[in-house]
């Protein structure tokens, strides 16, 4: 929402009389709502990509490496994990999990992480102004975000 729409989301994480909505909503957790790629001023998505690669080829090589040290052979059928397939593992990991991580107080990623459940209260001065409370889940990915909203009045 923005203000140019005369409206204010007003959010603060804490508990209330809205509990029991949240609690309604939490069982479907990023697994109801579509989830949606978003923008962001951070330069990661750019850069992420170059040392996701670089693991994935180290990764790749001391494999080959351990294979070769310890004379493993791997049958014909079988391949030998390639560096696409660990890089796609990787970044899998990397925008599910580990972008949310910090390494002594430095964050992997620049993306602030807004996941979670949040009480909130959205004022409007449409047709006079109105507030509804309501419950916000946010389920959030290094890529994509999914936010449903909950309130007495919505279905």
């Amino acid at each position: 929402m923005s203000r140019s729409l005369s409206s204010v989301i007003l959010i603060s994480n804490g508990i209330s009389m809205m509990l029991l909505i949240c609690l309604r909503i939490i069982s479907g957790y990023g697994r109801n709502g579509e989830m949606h790629c978003y923008a962001s001023d951070s330069k990661d998505r750019e850069r992420a990509i170059y040392p996701i690669a670089a693991c994935s080829v180290l990764i790749a090589f001391l494999f080959a490496r351990f294979l070769d040290k310890y004379s493993i052979a791997i049958p014909w059928w079988a391949e030998s994990p390639s560096i696409l397939l660990i890089y796609g593992l990787l970044y899998w990991a990397y925008d599910n999990r580990l972008w949310k991580l910090s390494i002594k107080g430095l964050r992997l990623s620049g993306i602030p992480d807004c996941g979670g459940t949040w009480y909130c209260r959205i004022a409007s001065s449409h047709d006079g102004g109105t507030e509804t409370e309501g419950c916000v889940v946010i389920c959030q990915t290094w890529r994509r975000i999914s936010v449903q909203f909950n309130s007495q009045i919505s279905n």
